[in-house]
């Protein structure tokens, strides 16, 4: 079902517990998403720790993990103010505490550093595929405003030693991601088939 908004028309997600409004010009819930909730919360202690999704969108994953477990402190970070302001509105109708953040990745840096990261990044290099003609999907598929060593910087410089960073990256890149690694301090710890065409990427900062 499809709701009319202020700004627009939205798409409705049901979750178990949830509707959660989306933006139908944007990235939308995937299988792959789904599956690195579930990884998440399978490699988690269920007991507080600070968590932040990188690039949020309109809050789906920040959202279910907080529903999962109501112990973690669990942050957004989001480029696009649309989306921002979309999460931050789920979230408040949801009565959630989740914190989004309106900022550039690039140019994040945490006060306190994170126990993890979890994202599903741009994953399309530049110039390469078809770009969308839709903007906010386009940021959102695109390394427009986060290219692969934006991202492995971002955690490398908001992690705790010995926290984790889950990445949601195709199986391609996975050569590409390795070769950079050695500029940071992080490692890899684990490659998991998100579906077939993805892996989520589980790297410990060192």
């Amino acid at each position: 079902m499809d709701l009319q908004h202020a700004s627009g028309i939205y798409k409705s997600l049901r979750l178990p517990n949830a509707t959660i409004l989306q933006s139908p010009k944007g990235q939308g819930v995937s299988t792959a998403t789904a599956a690195l909730y579930e990884y998440t919360l399978l490699r988690l202690p269920r007991k507080p720790l600070r968590l932040i999704e990188a690039g949020s969108g309109s809050g789906v994953l920040a959202i279910m993990l907080k529903q999962a477990n109501p112990a973690w402190e669990v942050c957004g970070l989001e480029i696009q103010p649309h989306l921002y302001a979309l999460a931050c509105e789920n979230a408040a109708k949801l009565e959630l505490d989740v914190d989004f953040i309106l900022e550039d990745l690039r140019l994040h840096v945490s006060a306190q550093k994170y126990h993890c990261i979890v994202a599903n990044p741009p994953w399309q290099k530049l110039d390469s595929g078809i770009s969308s003609p839709f903007p906010e999907r386009a940021i959102s598929r695109s390394e427009l405003y986060c290219t692969l060593p934006d991202m492995l910087r971002f955690c490398d410089r908001n992690l705790l030693s010995g926290a984790a960073a889950f990445l949601l990256y195709p199986a391609s890149r996975k050569n590409e991601l390795i070769k950079l690694l050695p500029e940071t301090s992080l490692e890899l710890s684990e490659c998991r088939n998100a579906d077939r065409l993805s892996l989520i990427y589980h790297i410990i900062k060192g």
